[in-house]
């Protein structure tokens, strides 16, 4: 009887991308509002800005299009392929 083997070593990339509406949007948008009320609102939407920019951006497996949990993975866990 012969075994079916899965290939590890499928090369694969990580692509990085971004929601238009979610979370990280909804964050970007009320730090943009708060621009308005100052000076303490324009330091708070300054750092909602680059909050909601860092929540809303994602990284997918370019083999099979899973979202990763993070940058840092090494296999994906979809379709096993090795990022390099």
């Amino acid at each position: 009887m012969v075994e079916m083997q899965q290939d590890e070593n499928i090369p694969a990339k990580r692509k990085r991308k971004t929601e238009m509406a979610g979370v990280g949007c909804l964050i970007q948008t009320i730090g943009f509002v708060s621009l308005f009320f100052f000076p303490i609102g324009t330091f708070l939407g300054v750092i909602l800005l680059i909050y909601g920019s860092m929540k809303s951006t994602y990284f997918t497996c370019s083999n099979c299009g899973n979202r990763l949990s993070d940058k840092n993975v090494k296999i994906c866990s979809t379709c096993k392929a090795s990022f390099s």
